[in-house]
């Protein structure tokens, strides 16, 4: 198998995939994806309700605007005539937005700021894949993902370096220690061979 798939696991992201299955059942992915609004909302809802620190808080859903994700993941589907897979593998999530001067405390210049968060994460899924026609893939999974690390960065003039740093160690305490995010996969690809 070469495939050629769109793909979401949501909530996390949607995109494309590549992979390549050899005749044995072993495979591997590769894909690049974007967080939809809706997925970044519940994100960033779940974890900044979840902090005291006013910062923190303000940070977190600054910063989480824009998400791109990019992960590699390989698995096995032992029976050929049945579709079900177990994969494991990795998944690289990067958030970037600003925030006004006038929303935080501690801050002299005027802004605006840029920020960012990197989450990475690792994930285990149990899914099935069916051909139709030979070359049309198609699949559901159902999985975890488990966040390894996180990475907060907010740039600009005339910050609080104290300030800043507390609540950038807040926003990565929180990604890390609620990081566990139960992921429903949606597939449907061309297999090229």
């Amino acid at each position: 198998m070469l495939s050629l798939e769109g793909v979401t696991h949501a909530p996390i992201d949607i995109g494309l995939q590549v992979g390549v299955e050899l005749p044995i059942g072993l495979h591997v992915l590769g894909g690049y994806g974007w967080v939809p609004g809706a997925y970044r909302g519940l994100m960033s809802g779940v974890a900044g309700a979840a902090t005291g620190d006013s910062l923190a808080g303000k940070l977190l859903s600054s910063v989480v605007k824009r998400g791109q994700t990019w992960r590699v993941q390989a698995g096995i589907r032992p029976f050929r005539s049945l579709g079900f897979y177990l994969d494991g593998g990795y998944t690289e999530i990067r958030f970037d937005g600003s925030l006004d001067a006038a929303s935080l405390t501690g801050v002299s210049g005027l802004g605006p700021y840029s920020g960012s968060l990197t989450v990475r994460m690792w994930l285990a899924e149990l899914g099935y894949v069916a051909w139709i026609a030979r070359h049309v893939v198609v699949g559901v999974g159902l999985g975890v993902m488990r966040t390894s690390d996180a990475q907060t960065a907010l740039a600009g003039p005339g910050l609080d370096s104290a300030a800043v740093s507390q609540a950038v160690q807040e926003v990565d305490g929180l990604v890390e220690r609620y990081g566990t995010v139960p992921t429903l996969t949606g597939r449907v690809g061309f297999d090229f061979i």
